[in-house]
């Protein structure tokens, strides 16, 4: 159930995904900095591209929705 405040986000791994570094760690890295983004479906996809976007071997695919 999302509430209308919620925020939810769909990446491909070519975000988070880097040789070298266990999954379950970026995942966690990810939920970090999504939840300390500014409010705002932009300042969250850009955090995360600052975050994550620099130096990717991978495409990066985000999808972004907020509900209300």
């Amino acid at each position: 159930v999302l509430n209308p405040e919620d925020r939810l986000l769909m990446v491909t791994d070519g975000l988070i995904e880097t040789r070298g570094i266990d999954l379950t760690a970026s995942m966690e890295q990810l939920r970090t900095a999504a939840a300390g983004a500014p409010p705002g479906l932009d300042a969250l996809c850009d955090t995360l591209l600052g975050c994550f976007g620099h130096d990717r071997e991978d495409d990066i695919a985000m999808l972004a929705l907020r509900l209300g």
